[in-house]
Parts: C-alpha cells; sequence; structure tokens
C-alpha cells in the first residue's frame, strides 16, 4: 500500500507576511503546517485525537486543499495493524488531553505514525518539524512561549463521517475551565467544531454584550494622578531644602505654588516655575533613596499636569531613571510614584515625548512586581502611552515593535494576574489598541492577537472573575469588557 503525505498552509498564504512583522525578517515562516497521512482510503491526522476520515470530506469541511502531496513510499503493514496502532497511542500517547501546540502536535504524529507504525524509510520533512524551534529561536517567540504553551487543544468530536482513535480515561484528565485557541489553526474554518488543531468553539453565536453600555468606551481619555490633599504636607516638609538650596525661591513663591497644584486662580511667571522644577529635580538627583524623594515625586506629578513644557528635561531625565538605573527607586512607594509622574506628563501630551518609548519595557517588567501598587501604576503609565500610539495616524503594514511587546506581555499576565485592578488595565490596553476609538479597528494588531489565541485567553478571564466569590468592582468590568472583546474578535 501507497502512502502520501498531504501538507497544508493552515495560514491561507498569510505566514509570510504575519511571521515577519511578528517575529522578524530572519524568523519568517513560508507556512503554518498540517500533516496528515493518506493511506488506505482514508486520511489520518492528530487534532483533539488521532482522527480518520475521507480526504475528499475532510478538505470540503475545512474549505483547504494541500499545498503539497509527497509519497512517503510502500508499507507492507495492514489497515488493521495501522488503526490498532492509532487505538494503542491514541490512549497513551496522542489523545486529545496530550496535545501540544510546540512538542505534539499534527506534525509528530504523522512522523512518528509513519516511521514506526507503517515502517517507512522516511517521515515529515525537518523543515516542517522544526516550525517550532525556529518560532521559539526569534526574541519575541522566547517571550510569549509561557503563553503558547499553555495552549492546548480540548476539541474531542470527530470529524462528521469519520472515526476517532482515542480512547481517555476521565480520571486522568479534567478539562481547563476554558478553551483554548491554537494560534497555528485555520483562522476561518468553515466548521469550527472540526476537530482538526482548533480549539472547541461553539458555533452559536455568543450574546451581544454591546447591547448594554460598553466598558471599552469607558476608556477613552488618560487616566491622570490628581489628588491635592497631600500638598501642604509635601511643601512643608520639602520648603526648607527648596529654598536653602534657590535664593530666587522663598516661601511667598512656594505658597503661591501651592495654592496653583489646589486648583486655585495664582500667577507665577514660567521663570520662577522652571525653578521650582529644577529645584525639585535637583533633589531627586541628589536623594534618590532618601525620605524627601517620595514627596518630591508627589509635588512633581502635580506640576507636569500645570506646567508640561517647563518639565521637559526633568521628564526626559526621568524617564531615563526608570529604564536604566539598577537601584534608584525601587522601593515599592517611590516606584509607583514615579510611574504616576511619568503618567500625568504623557496625559497633558499631544504626542509621545522624547526618551518615552525606553521605559515601556521597564513598565512591562513591572508587571511582574511583587507589590501591586508598582503593578496598577506601571499599568496607568502604558495605558496613557497606548492612547499616544493610537494619535500617531500610520499606514504601517508592521506592528510597532513597543505595541507588539504590549500586547504579548499583557496576554501572558493576564490570567496569571490576580488583582482585577491591574487585569482590567491590561484588558483595557490590549481593547484601546485593536479598537482605538469608535468603529474603528487596526487590523494588524488584530490579526496578531487572533493568531496568539486571544480570544482563548478572554475565555480564562472570563471564567476567573465568574468564579471568584466576592470580585471588585474592577474585577467584574474586567469579565464585562472580556465578553464585550470576545464579541468584537469574532464578529
Amino acid at each position: 500500500m501507497e502512502v502520501h503525505l498531504a501538507i497544508y498552509d493552515l495560514s491561507n498564504g498569510m505566514a509570510r507576511a504575519l511571521s515577519a512583522q511578528f517575529l522578524g525578517p530572519n524568523h519568517t515562516l513560508d507556512m503554518i503546517p498540517h500533516t496528515a497521512l493518506l493511506c488506505f482510503g482514508k486520511e489520518y491526522f492528530f487534532g483533539g485525537g488521532i482522527q480518520a476520515v475521507d480526504p475528499h470530506m475532510f478538505r470540503s469541511m475545512r474549505g483547504i486543499q494541500p499545498c503539497q502531496i509527497e509519497r512517503l513510499g510502500v508499507t507492507q503493514i495492514s489497515m488493521a495493524e495501522f488503526e490498532a496502532w492509532c487505538r494503542n497511542v491514541g490512549r497513551l500517547k496522542f489523545n486529545a488531553a496530550s496535545y501540544d501546540l510546540l512538542h505534539r502536535n499534527c506534525n509528530n504524529f504523522s512522523h512518528e505514525a509513519a516511521l514506526e507504525a507503517l515502517k517507512l524509510p522516511k517521515g515529515v520533512p525537518d523543515w516542517i518539524l522544526h516550525v517550532p524551534q525556529r518560532f521559539l529561536s526569534s526574541p519575541m517567540g522566547q517571550m510569549i512561549r509561557p503563553m503558547l504553551e499553555n495552549m492546548q487543544i480540548t476539541q474531542t468530536a470527530p470529524v462528521q463521517g469519520g472515526s476517532t482513535f482515542s480512547v481517555m480515561d476521565p480520571s486522568s484528565f479534567s478539562p481547563p475551565h476554558a478553551t483554548t485557541v491554537n494560534p497555528w489553526a485555520d483562522k476561518e474554518a468553515n466548521n469550527p467544531a472540526v476537530a482538526f488543531g482548533a480549539a472547541s468553539i461553539s458555533s452559536t453565536s455568543p450574546p451581544n454584550p454591546l447591547s448594554t453600555e460598553s466598558v471599552l468606551n469607558k476608556f477613552s481619555k488618560p487616566m491622570i494622578s490628581n489628588d491635592s490633599q497631600s500638598t501642604a504636607l509635601c511643601f512643608k516638609k520639602l520648603s526648607q531644602r527648596l529654598i536653602s538650596d534657590n535664593p530666587n525661591l522663598d516661601e511667598g513663591t512656594l505658597a503661591q505654588l501651592q495654592q496653583i497644584l489646589k486648583g486655585h486662580s495664582c500667577s507665577l511667571t514660567p521663570d520662577l516655575i522652571a525653578i521650582m522644577v529644577k529645584a525639585i529635580w535637583r533633589l531627586l538627583e541628589e536623594d534618590t533613596k532618601a525620605a524627601n524623594t517620595s514627596f518630591a515625586l508627589l509635588l512633581l506629578r502635580l506640576i507636569v499636569l500645570k506646567f508640561p513644557s517647563e518639565c521637559q528635561e526633568c521628564m526626559e531625565w526621568l524617564f531615563q531613571i526608570m529604564a536604566n538605573e539598577e537601584d534608584a527607586w525601587k522601593t515599592p512607594m517611590v516606584r509607583s510614584l514615579a510611574w504616576c509622574v511619568a503618567s500625568n506628563y504623557l496625559a497633558v501630551n499631544n504626542r509621545i515625548p522624547k526618551g518615552t518609548a525606553a521605559t515601556v519595557d521597564a513598565a512591562i517588567g513591572d508587571w511582574r512586581h511583587d507589590t501591586v501598587q508598582v503593578r496598577q501604576a506601571a499599568s496607568t503609565y502604558l495605558y496613557n502611552y497606548a492612547l499616544l500610539k493610537n494619535q500617531q495616524t500610520t499606514n504601517d503594514e508592521v506592528a510597532d515593535d513597543s505595541v507588539v511587546s504590549m500586547l504579548c506581555s499583557a496576554m501572558e499576565n493576564l490570567t496569571e494576574e490576580r488583582d482585577g485592578t491591574t487585569r482590567l488595565r491590561q484588558l483595557v490596553i490590549c481593547g484601546r489598541l485593536v479598537f482605538p476609538k469608535g468603529s474603528d479597528v487596526n487590523e494588524v494588531e488584530k490579526e496578531l492577537m487572533q493568531d496568539l489565541g486571544f480570544v482563548g485567553i478572554l475565555l480564562e478571564i472570563v471564567d476567573i472573575d465568574v468564579s471568584s466569590s466576592s470580585p471588585s468592582s474592577d474585577a467584574t468590568e474586567c469579565h464585562q469588557l472580556a465578553l464585550e472583546l470576545i464579541y468584537k474578535f469574532q464578529n
């Protein structure tokens, strides 16, 4: 019996463009390959279990055709012997619970079945087997490896008219709380219920969450920190130091600035404002670990809201400190306040200031900080940054590096984050980058998110929040926003 290998491109020709923009030109993939063995008049493949189906029926239901059919050789193994092998490994190794995107996928099955079961001289070509390694060899691939490794196939229903060889022991497998999406799978499958390397998603459209008030539309303006209740205490703690270091400052000038920051009408010349900013800047430079640092940052976060142009040089220095310094501002209180200052400065700018992008990686890194206040403040900074990015109207076909980093990191952290406020802000960042405003859609970012299984992550978020015994208001909004984004991505 002759055996052939059917090679499909699950990306429908889009792999080269998408991988170039996401992984970089040195890691471009020609296709997202799926393989199946053609023998005994059937097509054998692994996806939610080992399955066999008439080749024409499979292709008709999936709406795809092989890119290539390669002859592997002649087998002396009978169909009964081969299907007995399929039943055996379907119970132990290649069952729905064991599907692994990187290490035990459809191509691994085809390779083992050809060499071990059918005793053929060759199996799946190396270039197909090495696709996951090529993906992981890229810097971005390494970044999202933990997330991809958690993307398991849960579909177990056989293709209509076919048969499945996977027999699962119910006691050995507990289905995950939420279905995840396989980014290797065909993005526009005609029948999503087919067990073919794709997630099990109900063909019934979900209820439209947009029939109620949109959560995403609530987040259209920058977030700011403008509480001025601590202003008097800050001036009390800092006034002696500021005046002694700057002969142009006196009690009267500081009192006027205090009134301005509290929202009262007072006037100070731009020169005096600049002197005041430089005085605070000097204090921060000299005392990055001192108690006065917190008070100085509390004042600076209000000053940048009122006088952003006078703060430009100071803020460029602050961005550099946040991105590069090893020891400065590492205490949770000081670091969270520094993010508040940076966030406020972005909120009053209509363009991305110089040096801002360098702090994006630092803010993303702080999503892993032990202290929740730091994670929340870093999220606010990245949210304001995302709004500024949306104001830049470009026709680029390649996603911006900082945007890709934010999206991938948010996706990696969303299901692990237990603070409802931080998770909500991370989810809003994703929503705003893909759906900037109104009915606008950033198609480049949307395709990236779909290919990475964002809908599956949203389903996990819905499950996390619903199962919470006493969800906070932010956790509840996060649950509602996840439902809203699922609808937006699927419609």
